[in-house]
């Protein structure tokens, strides 16, 4: 089981995304670590060049 849901995951992903917040300032936003951000919006933009 994954400590953050999906929905969640997706949440910060399109925050930063269509925000001009970096990493860090959005993994604060939500009180995650940045690293998590860094690889959700990876996973992210995988998930949509396969779509």
């Amino acid at each position: 089981m994954s400590k953050y849901s999906l929905s969640f995951k997706l949440k910060v992903v399109q925050h930063y995304l269509s925000s001009r917040e970096g990493q860090k300032a959005t993994a604060k936003r939500f009180g995650i670590d940045h690293s998590a951000v860094r690889k959700w919006s990876a996973a992210w933009g995988f998930m949509a060049t396969q779509g």
